[in-house]
Parts: C-alpha cells; sequence; structure tokens
C-alpha cells in the first residue's frame, strides 16, 4: 500500500512520509532502506518476479519460434539540464525533459536484447526499425509500433509478429470487399480470420478477437475518454469490448490460446 501511494516519483523520503499518514507509525529513510536491501526482502522480489515470469514457461515446449520478443517503452523524467539532448515538453514559461526507455526481452531465456535510453522525440512508431529481427522470431508489440512497413520488413526477414489491433487501418478479405471488424464481431463475437491489410493483395494478416468481461470493457472506457485528446467515437468505444489482435502466426505453428496468454 504504501509503495503503491508513492506514485511515480520514488524516494525513501517520501515512503516515510507516507508511512506516517497512511498507517500513523514513524519509519525512518534510513530504515525503509535497510529493510527493502536486505536478503529476505531480495528473496521475496525474486519469487514475485518468478512468478510473473512463471507463466511463460510453457511457450518453451510448445513454440516453434527461435526467440519470443516483446518490446515497450517506458517515459522517465530528466533533469531540465538535459533538455537539450533528451527534449521533452516545452512553452512559453516551462519546459520538462523527457527520455525514453525502450526495452525488449526475449520471454523464451528472459534475456534483454534491447536497452536505449532515448530522446522523447523518438516515440515507438520510430524506433519500431530499430530492432533486430531473425528468422524465426515471433516480435510481440503494442499499437504504438503499428506500421505496415514494420510487419512487412517482420515478414521479410522470415519472422512472425502478434500486434494489438489499430482500429483506423484498413482491411479487405480475399476476394477484395473492405471489411469492418466491428461489424463481423457483432455478428459472430470471436473472430478468426485472415484478412488484407491495408490493401487488396496487401500483407495477409490473421484477426483474432475474443470478447472481455463487462467489467472489463467499462474500465477501458473510462480510462479511453480520461486519456482521449478528442472524444473517441461511439465505434472505438464499441471495439473496447473485445481483445483483438493481428497477427501472421498461422494455426499450425501456434494455437489460438497462446495469443491470449500473452
Amino acid at each position: 500500500m504504501i509503495f503503491s501511494s508513492a506514485g511515480e516519483s520514488f524516494s525513501f523520503s517520501k515512503l516515510s512520509l507516507k508511512a506516517i499518514y497512511l498507517l500513523n507509525i514513524s519509519i525512518t529513510k534510513q530504515s525503509f532502506h535497510t529493510a527493502i536491501v536486505c536478503k529476505p526482502c531480495l528473496e521475496f522480489m525474486k519469487e514475485i518476479f518468478s512468478s510473473v515470469c512463471g507463466k511463460f514457461c510453457a511457450l518453451n515446449s510448445g513454440t516453434p519460434f527461435r526467440r519470443v520478443l516483446i518490446q515497450d517503452s517506458t517515459i522517465v523524467k530528466a533533469p531540465k539540464s538535459l533538455f537539450s539532448i533528451y527534449s521533452g515538453v516545452a512553452n512559453g514559461t516551462s519546459k520538462a525533459c523527457n527520455s525514453r526507455i525502450q526495452v525488449a526481452i526475449d520471454l523464451l531465456t528472459m534475456c534483454i536484447h534491447k536497452f536505449s535510453i532515448d530522446s522523447y522525440s523518438i516515440n515507438d512508431f520510430k524506433a519500431a526499425c530499430g530492432l533486430n529481427i531473425q528468422s524465426w522470431d515471433l516480435i510481440i508489440r503494442d499499437r504504438g509500433y503499428f506500421t505496415i512497413s514494420e510487419f512487412t520488413r517482420i515478414v521479410e526477414a522470415n519472422a512472425d509478429f502478434i500486434s494489438r489491433y489499430y482500429s483506423t487501418s484498413n482491411y479487405f478479405d480475399l476476394n477484395g470487399k473492405k471489411v469492418s471488424i466491428l461489424s463481423l464481431l457483432k455478428k459472430k463475437n470471436k473472430l478468426d480470420i485472415w484478412l488484407y491489410l491495408g490493401c487488396y493483395k496487401g500483407l495477409k494478416v490473421r484477426i483474432l478477437a475474443m470478447p472481455v468481461p463487462p467489467l472489463v470493457s467499462e474500465k477501458r472506457a473510462r480510462e479511453y475518454k480520461k486519456n482521449a485528446k478528442h472524444t473517441p467515437s461511439a465505434n472505438v468505444l464499441e471495439l473496447l469490448q473485445w481483445d483483438i489482435y493481428i497477427t501472421t502466426v498461422d494455426e499450425q505453428k501456434w494455437i489460438l490460446k497462446n495469443c491470449f496468454l500473452l
């Protein structure tokens, strides 16, 4: 409880103040440090990490892939003195320096294959092409990395990908007819279908969709409205009722449930 309330800006001093505020007890910052670096606490953190990673153990026995790379990024505040290096957000009266940390981990070995601290201006879209891709890789990313050119690069390297669905993209059936994913989901509720992405005879991808519980979709809608720069359309909000992925992994390589496990 104390750790979760400390927020993004973590410090032992802040933990000490939160202990007084939440629990009405006095714990010095030195005591927090001593407790956190002690062997029992470190072992406890290892157990948590092992538990989180444990669900991926089954991948080793069932996957045909040599590497299963999952890539994501986070934004970290940096001192204003580094603004010329990392950039950030600035207006006429103030500025904030931010950097982006990119990480790609192989879920089969839990080894880090990419780690970089980049300028704030290098977003996921721009960073996508910086990942070294090998034959028989599986690349897992969210929609921030979604570009047809990047998907094509992966396929041309004899690798596969799984990506979050991007609602503004165009999809066509195998006969060349433009398809509405939402219309298909309203009829079938679940999807496992091959379509062309971008244009007819373009990149052939597999669309996978499963409904989520109402509480999950309602929470998604609240968060989406809160963070959206513009009022989201009714169709976009309705699509939040499903987990939707696009992939090039065929039915013989991997079964459907593995995609949703990830």
